[in-house]
């Protein structure tokens, strides 16, 4: 079951989840390493966002969004 995303707590506006792994060029190398690409939640209004560190899962990312101040 996939968590709800809250609404902005600045201006009340529709989140949305971006993960960048979903897309082809998730994963690249630089200087012979893998980089991942960041994951963050998002408003759509005014731009508000919130990212995930590296260790952090998609479930992270979307409770502290729901739970920030």
């Amino acid at each position: 079951m996939e968590t709800e995303l809250k609404p902005c707590p600045f201006c009340g506006g529709k989140a949305e989840f971006i993960d960048e792994a979903d897309d082809w060029y998730s994963n690249y190398s630089v200087d012979d390493e893998w980089v991942n690409l960041p994951m963050w939640v998002r408003c759509v209004e005014c731009g508000a966002k919130i990212e995930a560190d590296e260790n952090d899962a998609k479930e992270d990312i979307i409770d502290q969004w729901n739970t920030r101040a």
